[in-house]
């Protein structure tokens, strides 16, 4: 969120917001409610309450939740995470009947001397948090340096002191190109694709601009002052003494389109085969 000390010097608040060039779709839901001042006010009061969680090897921490959390499922959730972390270090865990199209999961007996390859690409390249809900099932967030997926497991427990291997699937998906599609974007996790400085596709700098201008409006800037941080100062003020306000008026058309978004326009993000148009 943004926090504004000096209206005047407003040319590296985009910088901050260069986290958002990688984001998956159920990061980019994330980022939107959060920035929901009534979804905002009740995860402070209810996150991470019945909720245990401790450190493991390799990166991994282990969440296990002690009762079911109503408030959490209305918003498509299984429990309220920290809202003043951003996505994808935010411990958030999507519900199966809000996230259609999530990774599957299996996990089953390794064989003495047998290697998993994808364990180990997992632990060396990404944080991983493994969640037992209230009613023993077992569900993992892969969280990578752009972006993050979750998981649904089944088979053996990943917590068995017996030697496990993982392979993954796809589940409610009806065609093989929607089934390489979404097991290709899960790879995006490893961050192979990260660039410095990150580069946008044009849906993702479309959002990123909806975001800014949202968390710009409630620190108190104008449009104008939004404008400068998305597309500097200089090429706005130049637009202004020629009378073009365009740059000024796209801040409203960001804006606009970032709050249909937090309106439930998110749930879309979750389930893309309800809007394809979403899709980056």
């Amino acid at each position: 969120m943004m926090e504004c000390r000096d209206i005047n010097d407003l040319g590296g608040y985009g910088a901050r917001y260069d986290y958002t060039a990688y984001l998956s779709r159920r990061d980019w839901a994330y980022e939107h409610i959060r920035r929901i001042p009534a979804f905002e006010a009740t995860a402070w009061r209810a996150c991470n309450t019945g909720l245990v969680s401790q450190p493991a090897c390799h990166q991994i921490t282990l969440l296990k939740m002690q009762r079911p959390e109503p408030e959490a499922e209305a918003w498509g959730l299984k429990f309220f995470p920290n809202p003043s972390v951003a996505a994808p270090k935010a411990h958030v865990f999507w519900t199966d009947d809000a996230h259609g199209e999530k990774v599957h999961l299996k996990v089953s007996e390794r064989m003495p001397g047998e290697v998993d390859r994808i364990f180990e690409q997992t632990v060396v390249k990404c944080q991983i948090l493994h969640l037992t809900d209230w009613e023993g099932f077992e569900h993992l967030v892969i969280q990578g340096k752009g972006c993050s997926i979750q998981a649904r497991c089944t088979g053996l427990s990943l917590t068995s002191t017996d030697p496990v291997k993982m392979s993954f699937d796809v589940d409610a998906v009806d065609d093989i190109g929607k089934f390489t599609r979404i097991l290709e974007q899960s790879k995006r996790v490893y961050g192979d694709q990260i660039t410095s400085p990150p580069i946008f596709t044009r849906k993702a700098k479309l959002m990123r601009n909806g975001l800014i201008a949202l968390d710009g409006n409630r620190a108190g800037l104008s449009d104008r002052q939004i404008a400068w941080i998305i597309e500097g100062r200089d090429q706005v003020e130049s637009g202004v003494a020629k009378g073009d306000r365009s740059l000024i008026k796209r801040v409203k058309t960001y804006r606009d389109n970032a709050d249909a978004l937090c309106n439930g326009g998110f749930r879309a993000l979750l389930v893309p085969r309800l809007s394809m148009a979403l899709s980056a």
